[in-house]
């Protein structure tokens, strides 16, 4: 129940974290007012919590289950979200003034985005190769994750070249067009896995 429960947080979770980050990534100056710069950093915060969460339960709930070699995998989802927790707490006291908001300090931002994507990736190839059954869900999830590495790498090296994310509105609509979908497609791809998990967990130990 706990698990379900937690699976049901991971995807409320999900669709606020990808509807707040693709409204600014499309519209950099969207949160530019103070209060809805607060309240969108507090919201994201919430959401890279409530994937922690889930990784935490998972983990717990594989390890009662006796899946250990599982459990260590659940431990990487964890740190990856862990890290997301991080970049959005960063995000939040920089919006209370409590934390530089340097362009240094942002490109590092960036790159724990990264990480973070990157070791959701990870959960999922290495939960799909270790399982002794083929877990629902799990290679669609390893689309959507991929999908989102090379999002989060391409805004990364955006950030780092220089030419930050404000081309994307003041050079065409194409770019946007082009992201959205992608961005859709990963966000379809990892919400099959949680709401799967959410209905039935049982594979996850099977």
């Amino acid at each position: 129940m706990r698990l379900r429960l937690a699976a049901m947080a991971a995807i409320a979770a999900l669709l606020m974290l990808f509807a707040l980050k693709g409204i600014g990534t499309v519209l950099p100056r969207a949160f530019d007012p103070l209060p809805l710069a607060r309240a969108s950093a507090s919201i994201l915060l919430a959401g890279s919590l409530g994937m922690l969460l889930f990784f935490t339960v998972l983990r717990s709930w594989l390890e009662l289950g006796g899946r250990r070699e599982l459990a260590a995998v659940a431990t990487v989802g964890m740190a990856g979200a862990g890290i997301g927790a991080l970049v959005d707490l960063r995000s939040l006291l920089v919006s209370v003034d409590l934390a530089s908001g340097t362009p240094e300090a942002t490109l590092a931002a960036h790159l724990g985005e990264l990480a973070s994507s990157a070791a959701l990736l990870w959960f999922f190839v290495a939960l799909r190769r270790r399982a002794h059954r083929a877990v629902p869900g799990t290679g669609l999830a390893i689309a959507g994750s991929s999908l989102l590495v090379g999002l989060t790498l391409a805004l990364f090296v955006l950030q780092a070249s220089g030419v930050g994310l404000s081309w994307l509105v003041a050079a065409s609509y194409l770019p946007v067009m082009v992201l959205g979908p992608v961005a859709a497609l990963a966000l379809a791809g990892l919400l099959r896995f949680f709401v799967l998990v959410a209905v039935d967990p049982a594979p996850l130990a099977s």
